[in-house]
């Protein structure tokens, strides 16, 4: 198992906790008012999305507040809400003096959620709302829109406002999305939803099965997890035993990479192989498939019952640990 790390933690600040739900691909979305001729005159932008952009700074720059403009439009899921995943490469440069500061292209993308980003940068609150994979946007933010310790990492002045160019790569579902699938499985465990998807598990009162047992009890039509793959995953986790009491869940907190062929928590592999992101998956893993010592959080000498949902695949480069 392989947490997404915060951006937080790539610039080496403390991990906070995350809150609040999101939509998918909401209606109407549309990215917030451009900013205005005279800011896009002192600062301009040029550069395909995925290529080192060229940025001159009519420096000194001071802006009071946030503004944003999109350079390249992209299209697919749009970013809605905090608890969102999605990958991105940015590129820092100082209002000041028009220098760049930092840039996190190269051999990784990162992938975080929105409000991980908002942590480091809560000056950009809303503006990258509805931005689409593919997309280039600009944000000029004042000196107080950027968490201090995260201007001092990226090498910002406390007085100085900056000028942030994100790539978004990639974007990921916040729940499972596709099409309810019947199961006619007697002694199994029910799933209720949540109105933003969460999971609750309903285990009877019944003796475990003998054997791992998995069922797709929502089928996405995103593409298949091949072996290789690094899937991106929120997940609940009650024992049978126990029944309602969860022992571990990724919800309301930060999804969860898991490599499909090599999964550390069990029944992992056996419930992600073959499945297509916007999947909701249903596993049961006896006791004696469950490690002595336990598997994380996982009890030991219990069965584990886990929900899944595949909320997309992590680029081949991104970042994980």
């Amino acid at each position: 198992m392989r947490k997404i790390p915060a951006l937080v933690t790539v610039l080496g600040l403390a991990s906070l906790t995350l809150v609040g739900c999101a939509s998918v691909g909401a209606p109407g979305c549309s990215l917030p008012a451009q900013a205005g001729s005279d800011l896009q005159s002192q600062v301009t932008v040029s550069g395909a999305p995925g290529s080192d952009p060229s940025v001159s700074i009519g420096a000194p720059l001071h802006v009071e507040k946030g503004h944003t403009w999109e350079l390249a439009a992209g299209s697919g899921t749009p970013l809605t809400g905090d608890d969102q995943l999605f990958s991105l490469d940015f590129f820092v440069y100082d209002g000041t003096t028009g220098e760049r500061t930092y840039a996190s292209q190269g051999d990784a993308s990162t992938t975080i959620t929105l409000g991980q980003w908002l942590q480091v940068f809560p000056g950009s609150e809303g503006l990258l709302t509805c931005a689409t994979p593919g997309s280039r946007v600009v944000l000029t933010l004042p000196p107080e829109g950027i968490e201090p310790q995260a201007g001092a990492t990226l090498g910002l002045g406390s007085g100085d406002s900056a000028v942030v160019v994100v790539d978004v790569a990639a974007t990921y579902l916040t729940r499972a999305t596709g099409a309810l699938v019947f199961n006619d499985a007697h002694g199994m465990p029910t799933v209720v939803r949540a109105p933003d998807g969460q999971p609750g598990i309903i285990v009877p009162d019944a003796a475990p099965p003998a054997d791992i047992r998995v069922q797709t009890l929502v089928r996405g039509d995103g593409e298949v997890l091949e072996d290789d793959d690094t899937a991106l995953v929120n997940y609940t986790g009650v024992p049978w035993e126990s029944r309602a009491k969860v022992f571990d869940t990724t919800w309301g907190a930060s999804p969860a990479g898991v490599t499909v062929a090599n999964a550390q928590l069990p029944g992992f592999t056996e419930a992600l192989k073959g499945q297509t992101v916007g999947s909701q998956v249903l596993v049961v893993v006896p006791a004696d498939q469950v490690p002595a010592e336990g598997a994380g959080s996982a009890p030991a000498g219990k069965t584990l019952v886990y929900v899944i949902d595949v909320l997309g695949v992590a680029p081949e480069a991104a970042t994980t640990r």
